[in-house]
């Protein structure tokens, strides 16, 4: 009986022995789902702020992408602004009416790359504010107000009153005489070699 007893012992003792293993598996399963899950909730967190970071990048590079936008925008707006004014008390609208002289820039003839001013032409009428039809020799054509020069024909009184008269021809005899008249006396040239002037 006492094997018996001891046994039954044994047997108790196994069973609180197994009984305090399951839970301590139990302790260890939960202890382990616990870490598991806080590593998780923690790699979320992690996931969660890196969203917000990226949002906020984007968010940043978007408003900072815009606002140099608008800077360039309005540097652009400024340069050309100050172009616009050096440009127009310069630039004026050239204005012609029917049946004024133009000169009209048109390729050359031995060149075609080159544009010469010929004329004057006659203007036939105003098509808009910058074209004209202007008639070339027997034939009409439209162009644009850059290529017109306005004419201007010379005063032929003024021309004919600058114009110097010509000086009779002088022959050899005649320009002899008056140089014997004319008295004149020749020097001739001293050339210095001396010491003072570096000669030898």
């Amino acid at each position: 009986m006492a094997s018996t007893v001891d046994e039954l012992d044994l047997y108790e003792k196994y069973l609180a022995l197994s009984d305090k293993l399951r839970i301590a598996e139990e302790d260890k399963t939960k202890w382990v789902c616990d870490k598991v899950a806080t590593a998780l909730t923690a790699r979320d967190k992690q996931i969660e702020l890196e969203k917000e970071r990226i949002e906020l990048d984007r968010e940043c590079y978007e408003k900072c992408a815009r606002e140099a936008c608008h800077t360039a925008r309005d540097a652009l707006r400024l340069v050309q602004q100050k172009s616009r004014d050096r440009q127009l008390p310069r630039s004026a609208l050239k204005v012609f009416s029917t049946n004024d002289p133009v000169l009209v820039l048109l390729p050359d003839a031995n060149n075609k790359l080159q544009m010469r001013l010929r004329g004057p032409f006659k203007i036939i009428d105003r098509i808009s504010s910058v074209n004209y039809r202007v008639q070339i020799d027997n034939r009409i054509v439209t162009l644009h107000v850059n290529l017109l020069r306005r004419y201007y024909p010379r005063e032929v009184d003024n021309l004919e009153s600058s114009t110097p008269e010509p000086k009779e021809a002088l022959t050899f005899a005649a320009m002899s005489a008056l140089i014997e008249e004319e008295d004149t006396t020749w020097v001739k040239p001293t050339v210095y070699t001396g010491p003072e002037l570096g000669g030898c």
